[in-house]
């Protein structure tokens, strides 16, 4: 992995716990990762077998990060993107990337403003073992550079196929 970012995965759900090990296990180096959660659990075991930051903080692990990772399930998701609108002043600045089913592009400009740069992943099961198919979709808004880096972060838990609109990502 050439471009190496810090990122933040909020959520550490099984999915999480997948492509944070895919990523670590693919050479990104852990230091640079950041996972919160609200229950201790599932942090303690991904700090403990793969050496990544973690907290019970969202805004902690957004602050350290270049590259957010929403990662929560979606009747959470309009709550957890209002706690980041109300806190983070720097957004815009911070490439965000939702894996939530089902809630499209436009409504995350609803709940975080107008001025993000958003890419939306559809990882299948299969990457829960590293043998996924990842669906991406960008906004015309998002730069090659930021779709490379989101196209290495996935492949490290299977294949990728970038689509030309969110209703292709409900066929993959």
């Amino acid at each position: 992995m050439n471009d190496i970012r810090n990122i933040a995965f909020i959520g550490a759900g099984n999915m999480t716990q997948s492509i944070v090990g895919g990523m670590c296990k693919s050479g990104y180096p852990a230091n640079n990762v950041w996972v919160s959660n609200p229950s201790a659990g599932k942090l303690e075991k991904m700090k403990s077998e793969l050496g990544v930051n973690t907290s019970h903080d969202n805004l902690e692990v957004v602050n350290a990060a270049d590259v957010v990772v929403l990662s929560v399930k979606p009747q959470l998701m309009a709550d957890v993107c209002a706690h980041l609108k109300e806190n983070i002043s720097n957004l815009a600045d911070k490439l965000i990337i939702t894996i939530a089913a089902g809630i499209r592009m436009p409504k995350y400009r609803q709940y975080l403003g107008d001025d993000i740069t958003i890419i939306r992943v559809m990882p299948n099961t299969p990457s829960l073992v590293g043998q996924g198919m990842s669906g991406l979709v960008a906004e015309d808004n998002v730069s090659d550079t930021d779709k490379s880096y989101v196209t290495e972060v996935f492949n490290g838990v299977g294949d990728t196929l970038w689509v030309a609109d969110e209703d292709q990502l409900d066929i993959l």
